[in-house]
């Protein structure tokens, strides 16, 4: 019996997935035996490592012959398997983490519910409702009850669970009346975790408002508190040389809203929010509560206020390229007061450089299309505007939706195009490396290159490292385990792949020497073999190459690396196909012998 009902399971679970191959309606069925052999050979990879682990610490104990490479084994293995298995050095993946947020575990049952009058619908197909609202969703008595705050995710899949009239009018009145209406869009409930979130900072008026809508219950009044503790930590980093767009968005002269903000004084507070300030010395920057995405977006890119590359308002195409030219002139004049003289090369790669900035036309031809899109045209007056403000370096592109009348849209467009634009600092950092691949360039002229974006990126990476910090990660392990620089990818890189090739240059020699000795053309088969290895070897190697080197280009099919490629991709594929067709061939053969019963070999015998 106990070797029976392993074949039984066997052979269904192989029928399955064969027939399911074939006929449509049983792919559901054959995906579900999929899943159970995923199980099973999970279960089989931990006996297999037990069973290692058995064999070797046998032969330490016994101290038999070789017993010292088994403790090496072993040794590797349990290595390799913690650092692989607790993802040592792995960063959490982006994703799934939730930036800007805090939470507190908060139960279901504690959420309030709502309701409105009908029944969940059954499909024909008996397909449950949605798995993020299975949990928040049931009915009692006529009543359709959803526990909790419905989230857009949740309502997009319950108005694609049925397409009926009535259950499309109950979702979309459930989901209005779960709303939370005082902090709409900073407060979520996760039914998955069974936690509350709240995004940013969390002010005295925002902890009131949390109160309300949570009651006050013992239960909602400690979720509430240690949801604000969380909101309120403070996380501070030291900066070197804030930007002076970040200091003059930071107002000293603001007054400290009475928010419970525990402000130091003479610390400064953004006008824009309630949580960011830098200290009296402009060393130290620190953020209350979680840093979110917008303001991380802020700090790092809209108060520093990084000058982009205006583009060229010429009056024509061949005016923009002679003021391209004239620019990449004057630049040139400009570096060489730093230095030595550019070579004629460099001075090229300058112009090439110049002459990928944008026209004008481009971004008046965006706001344009915008303007369309909102049924309004784009007037000559505005357009010349667009022109003259775009492209002057001493007036702020901000002034352009003040002294312009476009549309919201309009100015929208505007914007998006000049963010796309390179940073001044960027594009000198680019111009730099063009002109450092046509020649040298002094150290005061690097300098004067990339002293600039070196400053942009640290100060980014600053930023990036506060929004970091002040995050508290949800999902230490989910990053991927080889990931680059987690001490697996170190184990991989520098110990499996220099051991794998050591061993790998060891059997050259061998197969090298194995080869001497059996290819002896003794026949026409052996003729062959030995003078295709002898093609394969050489038109790999230098000398091949080196040998064949004088044959015409007329004449390059004699050449032994072109010999070697025909070989490869002829001979040899065609071998390896009919190597391939009568595997598969045997595996149909051997499978459906273990199938029939015929073959119990795998078992451990042969015997029926």
């Amino acid at each position: 019996m106990k070797r029976t009902v392993p074949l039984i399971i066997t052979g269904v679970a192989g029928l399955i997935l064969f027939v399911s191959a074939f006929v449509p309606i049983m792919v559901k069925l054959g995906e579900d035996v999929a899943v159970w052999f995923d199980l099973l050979a999970g279960i089989a990879f931990i006996l297999g490592g037990g069973n290692l682990l058995k064999v070797h610490l046998k032969k330490v104990s016994d101290q038999t012959a070789g017993w010292g490479y088994s403790a090496v084994t072993i040794v590797a293995f349990l290595a390799t398997l913690y650092v692989g298995l607790f993802k040592l050095g792995v960063t959490p993946e982006a994703e799934p983490e939730k930036y800007g947020e805090s939470f507190v575990i908060y139960p279901l049952s504690a959420m309030p519910t709502f309701t409105v009058a009908g029944e969940i619908p059954v499909r024909t197909d008996e397909e449950p409702l949605p798995a993020s609202a299975v949990r928040n969703m049931s009915e009692d008595d006529g009543q359709i009850l959803f526990r909790g705050w419905m989230s857009e995710q949740q309502q997009r899949e319950l108005l694609a669970y049925d397409q009926h009239r009535v259950w499309q009018e109950a979702v979309t009145i459930l989901f209005e009346a779960s709303q939370p209406k005082l902090l709409q869009g900073r407060i979520t409930y996760y039914t998955d975790h069974e936690s509350l979130s709240f995004q940013g900072y969390m002010t005295d008026t925002d902890f009131e408002q949390l109160q309300q809508m949570l009651g006050n219950s013992p239960q909602a009044v400690d979720a509430a508190r240690l949801l604000r503790t969380a909101a309120q930590r403070g996380t501070t980093i030291r900066v070197r040389r804030p930007p002076a767009g970040v200091v003059e968005a930071l107002d000293p002269s603001a007054a400290f809203a009475d928010e419970g903000v525990p402000v130091k004084s003479g610390e400064r507070r953004t006008p824009v929010s309630d949580y960011l300030f830098l200290g009296p010395d402009l060393t130290d920057l620190t953020v209350y509560g979680p840093l979110t995405k917008a303001d991380r977006n802020n700090l790092a890119n809209v108060w520093p206020q990084w000058e982009p590359v205006r583009p060229i308002a010429g009056d024509d195409a061949d005016h923009s390229v002679e003021l391209k030219r004239e620019l990449a002139a004057a630049f040139v004049l400009e570096l060489e007061t730093h230095g030595p003289k550019l070579t004629d090369d460099q001075k090229k790669a300058v112009n090439d450089q110049f002459a990928t900035i944008t026209d004008v036309e481009v971004l008046i031809n965006a706001i344009r299309s915008a303007g369309d899109a909102e049924g309004v045209a784009l007037t000559a007056g505005d357009e010349r505007l667009v022109r003259f403000v775009a492209s002057s370096p001493d007036i702020p592109f901000e002034e352009l939706a003040r002294v312009t009348r476009l549309t919201p849209g309009m100015t929208a467009a505007a914007r998006e195009f000049m963010s796309s634009q390179p940073t001044q600092a960027l594009f000198k950092q680019q111009l730099a490396f063009a002109i450092l691949k046509e020649g040298p360039l002094s150290y005061e002229q690097k300098e004067f290159l990339f002293a600039d974006y070196r400053d942009e990126f640290k100060w980014k990476q600053t930023v990036e490292m506060l929004f970091l910090d002040s995050h508290v990660t949800l999902y230490p392990w989910s990053g991927v385990h080889e990931q680059e620089g987690s001490y697996f990818w170190w184990c991989i890189v520098y110990l499996y792949r220099p051991l794998t090739s050591t061993v790998f240059a060891m059997l050259a020699f061998y197969v090298a020497s194995a080869a001497f000795r059996a290819f002896r053309a003794k026949n026409i088969e052996a003729l062959l073999l030995l003078g295709t290895a002898f093609i394969i070897l050489l038109g790999r190697t230098f000398v091949g190459v080196w040998l064949t080197g004088w044959i015409p280009q007329e004449l390059s099919a004699f050449k032994m690396d072109e010999l070697t490629v025909y070989v490869m991709q002829i001979f040899n594929v065609a071998g390896n196909r009919a190597i391939m067709i009568g595997i598969a061939l045997g595996i149909a053969s051997t499978s459906l012998k273990v199938l029939l019963g015929i073959d119990r070999s795998y078992l451990g015998s042969g015997d029926d």
